[in-house]
Parts: structure tokens; sequence; C-alpha cells
């Protein structure tokens, strides 16, 4: 979203907020009503709102393939703001990152993840940080993992990856549904069967 009126007199050189949507990685989009971007646009900053992958899409953990997938995503994204936002007006060298509730969380991972590289020159986590919720186990990603391979009938086929991805998406969100999540001692903490889990590449678990 570009900022209109006065903005025209100085159009290349407009703060850019990068809006990453909260929602538990399960739920939300970038549709949503509250997260549009014209307050903030008001104020004379160019938005962008971020879309990722989430929930078994985003967070599946199959076997021997790169993990986390919505975080990477994000970063995907705003490597997309660096490269193109100076044509809507942005300075591609102040760009902030914005992670609202859960995604909170995942900002923070960036911090950590891309110290080399972060892009970005500033960072929001709005009430959620990278201790804010427990992990799931490698064993419990794992089998996960394997119930979406069986639930579509993939076991036995040998690359078992590529039968899950000929398998309607919605029949995977509906078996991914049947997944209980693990138990938690804090309701305000909850553990979700599809989240972010330590790969020591973009999430840690030290």
């Amino acid at each position: 979203m570009v900022p209109l009126l006065k903005a025209r007199i100085a159009y290349t050189s407009k703060p850019v907020l990068a809006f990453f949507f909260g929602g538990g990685f399960n739920f939300r989009d970038t549709n949503t009503a509250f997260y549009n971007g014209k307050y903030f646009a008001g104020e004379q900053d160019v938005v962008v709102t971020v879309n990722y992958r989430i929930d078994v899409f985003g967070f599946l953990g199959a076997p021997c393939q790169p993990a986390n997938l919505g975080l990477r995503d994000q970063r995907v994204g705003v490597e997309w703001v660096r490269d193109n936002i100076a044509a809507f007006g942005g300075n591609p060298e102040k760009i902030a990152i914005f992670g609202q509730s859960i995604r909170g969380e995942g900002v923070d991972f960036w911090a950590y993840a891309y110290e080399q590289d972060p892009i970005v020159s500033s960072i929001i986590a709005h009430s959620g940080n990278a201790f804010s919720f427990p992990f799931n186990t490698a064993a419990t990603v794992e089998n996960n993992s394997n119930a979406i391979v069986a639930g579509v009938n993939c076991t036995n086929e040998e690359d078992q990856l590529a039968c899950v991805r000929q398998v309607d998406w919605q029949n995977i969100l509906g078996i991914s549904e049947t997944i209980r999540p693990l138990p938690s001692d804090n309701f305000l903490r909850p553990i979700s069967h599809f989240a972010p889990f330590p790969d020591d590449d973009v999430v840690f678990s030290n």
C-alpha cells in the first residue's frame, strides 16, 4: 500500500513496513480486515503485508526437505520487497518487519537466522518473541508428517512427498485437522501441531 498526496513529492524515500500476520501459524491471511495497512500508509510509510504458507503447508517437516517453509516464505517476501519497493516509493534500506501475535515470535527468529544478512533495518515483535511458545519435538514433527502421508495413502510410495503433492489440498488440510496437538501446561501457550520447530538453520533450539 503506497502513501498518496504528499508522498508524491519525495516518492522514492519512504520507510517501508513489511507486516506478517498472526494466527497461531494455522489461520488468517493478508485479507483479514483488521490487517489493512491504510492507516500506516496514511503516516507516509509504504506498507507491504506478506502472505506465507501456514499450518501443514508451511510446517509439514517432511524428511530430507527444508524445514519451516512458512518462515522461509517470509524471507523470500522481504527479498522481493528489497528488490522492488523503490518502484512503489519505498526505500529498500529502511525496511522494518513487523510481526503481530505469534508472528512476533517469527520475526524474533529472523534476528538469529539472518544475523549476517538481515536485509531489514529494524524488527518489531508485537506481543511475541522467540521464547513465547514451546516447540514440538523432532519425534512429534516426524509423527505428524507420517500421519499426513498415511492419511493420503502415500506410505508405500517410493517418493512419498511427490505422492502427497498430487493430493487435493483440501484433503490434506482435512487430515491435518484430525491430528491432535500436544497438551500444554499453559492454555496461553499452546503447542500447535504444525508450527516452527528447531532445524538449526532458521529456528535454533538454544
